[in-house]
């Protein structure tokens, strides 16, 4: 899937970098491994900006930006259960 025309991902990286960066709550990152929309490149960088100590990153093997939840249907979940401590 080609970007909307005149995107620039540079410039949504680095901001999207820098709200991680006031972020004080742990996150959990979830990517699909073929994700074309946010590239699970990016979300491994997100989780290793400066600062950052309370991330974790589930990349969900075959699945793209959109299929996530279905593809990993059992990861997915598990890894927010086990994230948010009800499991």
């Amino acid at each position: 899937m080609p970007l909307p025309e005149g995107l620039d991902m540079d410039k949504v990286e680095a901001e999207s970098l820098e709200m991680v960066e006031n972020i004080r709550l742990r996150t959990l990152v979830i990517h699909g491994e073929y994700d074309m929309l946010v590239a699970p490149e990016r979300g491994a960088k997100t989780v290793r900006s400066p600062g950052e100590h309370r991330e974790q990153l589930l990349v969900i093997p075959g699945a793209d930006h959109n299929d996530i939840m279905f593809t990993g249907l059992n990861q997915y979940f598990d890894a927010i259960e086990k994230f948010t401590g009800t499991a």
